[in-house]
């Protein structure tokens, strides 16, 4: 903020949504609309699912998803919850 010529600092502010608003879940799914990773992702409403199938004898891509994600997640500036996060 600007009051003359003097300038405020930036201020870090930590908060969220009402829980149960409508608000939140749109906003959620504005911010995550650019999510595209090489794995089956499935977004709703405020949760977002990665998954794979795997024939007998195959490998799991799955940490090459979550590796992906968590690349994307420093780019956009999004933290992830890894108490929420199976």
């Amino acid at each position: 903020m600007k009051l003359a010529n003097n300038f405020s600092a930036w201020l870090l502010l930590k908060g969220g949504m009402p829980q149960g608003s409508w608000l939140g879940p749109l906003t959620f799914i504005i911010l995550i609309d650019n999510l595209e990773l090489s794995c089956s992702t499935h977004k709703y409403v405020d949760d977002t699912t990665f998954t794979e199938i795997l024939l007998p004898g195959q490998t799991s891509q799955m940490a090459g998803c979550i590796n992906e994600l968590h690349h994307w997640s420093l780019a956009n500036n999004m933290q992830i919850n890894k108490q929420k996060t199976k």
